[in-house]
């Protein structure tokens, strides 16, 4: 069976316009990070996964975007926290807030 790119290139596109933007996840596509390419070992299965798989897409996000804000100098007031554990620890909770309501978006798109 042949697969209809163009249907498949449709959905990707809507799972990442169901992206929440008003995340600081999204802010990497300020930096033209497109972590949607890098991050996850599918965007499918990364925007319709839960529980365990959701929280492990969450931590690969995390460990890119930590490698990002290092490799480009992005400035998230790093400086400002009292340790690096605890910055460290913002960011991993920030992916995984992104991922929730990403997930719940697309649920509410698919209903699934």
């Amino acid at each position: 069976m042949a697969t209809d790119s163009s249907s498949e290139d449709a959905l990707h596109e809507r799972l990442i316009a169901l992206m929440p933007s008003n995340s600081m996840v999204f802010d990497l596509w300020h930096w033209d990070i497109h972590f949607e390419d890098t991050s996850f070992d599918g965007l499918e299965d990364a925007a319709f996964s839960d529980g365990d798989e959701q929280a492990a897409h969450a931590e690969s996000l995390a460990d890119d975007f930590l490698q990002w804000i290092d490799q480009y100098d992005i400035d998230y007031n790093q400086s400002g926290w009292d340790s690096d554990e605890e910055f460290e620890a913002w960011i991993r909770q920030q992916c995984l807030d992104f991922m929730k309501r990403w997930r719940d978006n697309v649920r509410r798109e698919f209903g699934n």
